[in-house]
């Protein structure tokens, strides 16, 4: 019970510092993909089970917050949460270099079907 009242605490941050103070890093051209820098935090912390269960309960949460399809982050920060929880029992956890390639990993597979969905780079 504690663990779930301290995962919805750290989701509601996350999308608070999605809609608050990142806005003003991404109005200057940087983009820092808070959720999956999240997603990776939680699953090296609490394993494969644990970073999919959060990737799915904030992805579904930015899925509501924002105006799109339900379900397209939450489809890929519950696989990215599996994965790199699965990762984390092989890898060195406390490596800070480990830790930057997971998360460049995880946002380049974010940023990559995000856009894929997104209806401004389609072909008309």
């Amino acid at each position: 019970m504690r663990v779930a009242a301290i995962m919805l605490a750290f989701v509601a941050l996350v999308l608070l510092l999605r809609s608050t103070a990142l806005t003003a890093l991404s109005a200057r051209g940087v983009v820092v993909d808070v959720l999956a820098l999240a997603t990776v935090v939680w699953a090296l912390k609490y394993g494969g089970a644990g970073g999919a269960t959060f990737g799915f309960v904030l992805g579904l949460a930015a899925d509501i917050d924002a105006v799109h399809w339900l379900g397209r982050h939450a489809l890929v920060l519950t696989l990215l949460g599996y994965s790199i929880g699965r990762l984390s029992r092989t890898l060195v956890r406390d490596s800070a270099r480990t830790q930057l390639v997971l998360f460049a990993l995880a946002t380049v597979m974010h940023q990559a079907w995000t856009v894929a969905f997104d209806g401004r780079y389609r072909r008309r």
